[in-house]
């Protein structure tokens, strides 16, 4: 279930649980600052692979 895979995030330092002030029966979970930090750098590095393609790939004119 999807609980399990969250306590393992939790347990493993990769997600916070918090409480929700709102509604006391849930709770929150927002990104540790490690892994916000690993997350950054993996969208920073997709996205610039990603360019990188994209600049080789021609592209007709869409009025042929």
């Amino acid at each position: 279930t999807a609980l399990k895979y969250i306590n393992k995030a939790i347990e493993l330092g990769l997600l916070i649980e918090l409480e929700n002030q709102n509604d006391t029966r849930s709770k929150l979970i927002t990104l540790s600052d490690s892994m916000r930090h690993k997350l950054d750098l993996y969208l920073d590095r997709s996205s610039e692979a990603v360019l990188k393609t994209a600049d080789k790939v021609k592209v007709r004119d869409c009025d042929d």
